[in-house]
């Protein structure tokens, strides 16, 4: 299962690869502990690497992310782990900013920093897909969630 959030001159895209615990043990991070791989690619740069969220982490996101989606305003931040990871901020005119920061800490020290322009109309298929991982892993909790009502 993934989510790929695009835009006009990029993407971000996390794949799920591995989900440990699921059904039965939760993590400390909410929802089931990830191993993902991360892609993101803002003009000329990309980057390809691993990430563990939690799907907590990812419910969260969701939830933070329909109240902006629907509002078409506020900033929703995406965490992995400990650390935001990236942020989708909207302007008065409903245009999205997705601003990251990306380090990987391997033997050599490297640090990626984007920025994404988009709109909502890229978020309709992100939304899908965050539903689709949300229905199946649930809840900080691992519960599945009522669907949530749109308040602004």
């Amino acid at each position: 299962m993934n989510f790929s959030i695009n835009g006009y001159n990029g993407f971000i895209k996390v794949e799920i690869s591995e989900v440990f615990g699921y059904p039965n043990r939760t993590s400390h991070l909410g929802g089931y502990e990830t191993k993902s791989q991360l892609s993101i690619r803002s003009g000329g740069f990309s980057f390809e690497g691993k990430i563990w969220p939690s799907t907590g982490q990812i419910f969260q996101f969701y939830q933070n992310l329909q109240k902006t989606y629907s509002c078409l305003q506020g900033e929703t931040i995406f965490h992995c782990e400990f650390d935001p990871l990236f942020t989708l901020t909207y302007d008065s005119n409903g245009h999205l900013f997705i601003k990251g920061k990306f380090t990987e800490r391997t033997e050599e020290w490297n640090l990626l920093e984007f920025e994404i322009r988009s709109d909502q109309s890229y978020l309709v298929h992100t939304m899908a897909e965050l539903k689709q991982i949300v229905m199946k892993y649930g809840d900080d909790e691992g519960n599945i969630p009522p669907e949530p009502k749109e308040v602004c």
